[in-house]
């Protein structure tokens, strides 16, 4: 990576399995040795890939995300159920050190709530400067539908806010 490049400013932001990816990065810039990014917002993201938390089944239909759906999504991206058990992959169960301080958002009637507040309760425990909000009363994906639905508009406000904070500091 060329000294040029500076990550001080640098933001990482993806939503729900993109969250995943983020997370994902961070682990190959700290094994690559690359900088880490300055700071992260995940938005509702897919943290354990087991699906091993009780969100999962407790939303597992009629909440727009379905536990189906998220199966199928997994079985597209793992080669096999045990590859969620990989250091790489199990993000509930690293060393968090080297993360970047994080905005974490989730959503009350969500299969990948109860794992996005875990990731933020563990992002603490090492230290790591973690904001966690969840709009309780909304449903995976509801940033989406801003256009119609007042607390989207308020999150990606939000969103915009926290951003123009972290990356202005």
């Amino acid at each position: 990576m060329p000294e040029s490049w500076a990550l001080t400013k640098t933001a990482s932001l993806l939503v729900s399995a993109g969250g995943n990816l983020t997370v994902g990065v961070v682990f190959a810039c700290k094994r690559h040795q690359f900088p880490v990014p300055a700071f992260q917002l995940l938005i509702y993201p897919s943290i354990d890939l087991a699906m091993r938390h009780g969100s999962v089944t407790e939303f597992a239909d009629g909440y727009f995300l379905t536990k189906a759906g998220m199966s199928w999504f997994r079985s597209h991206y793992l080669e096999s159920p045990e590859q969620a058990f990989v250091p790489e992959l199990d993000f509930l169960n690293c060393d968090l050190n080297h993360f970047p301080s994080t905005w974490l958002m989730t959503a009350g009637f969500d299969p990948l709530r109860d794992e996005g507040e875990a990731f933020a309760r563990r992002l603490q425990q090492f230290g790591i400067s973690t904001e966690h909000v969840c709009y309780t009363d909304m449903i995976h994906g509801f940033i989406s539908f801003a256009g119609g639905i007042s607390a989207g508009m308020q999150a990606l406000r939000r969103m915009g806010e926290v951003l123009k904070l972290e990356l202005k500091a």
